[in-house]
């Protein structure tokens, strides 16, 4: 049997190191190394109380969406 130079076998190496990878990274999310729950930003939106202007601006952006929607179909909502 002919010997592998070296050469290739750090080619043939290289080519399994990354497609060990590249299949690693398909069947583990990256999500789960940082240890992602899904709630974190649920939390953080439940800490916040409404100012006047955010209450304001809702207000205004439901007008926005009336107005658009007429202007859409040429019916009121």
């Amino acid at each position: 049997m002919k010997k592998m130079s070296p050469f290739l076998i750090v080619i043939v190496s290289l080519l399994l190191i990354s497609f060990a990878g590249y299949v690693l990274t398909w069947a583990i999310p990256i999500e789960s190394f940082f240890g992602a729950q899904g709630g974190e930003m649920v939390q953080l939106a439940a800490g916040h109380v409404p100012t006047r202007a955010d209450l304001e601006d809702e207000k205004e952006e439901a007008r926005q969406v009336e107005r658009e929607m007429v202007e859409m179909t040429g019916a009121p909502f």
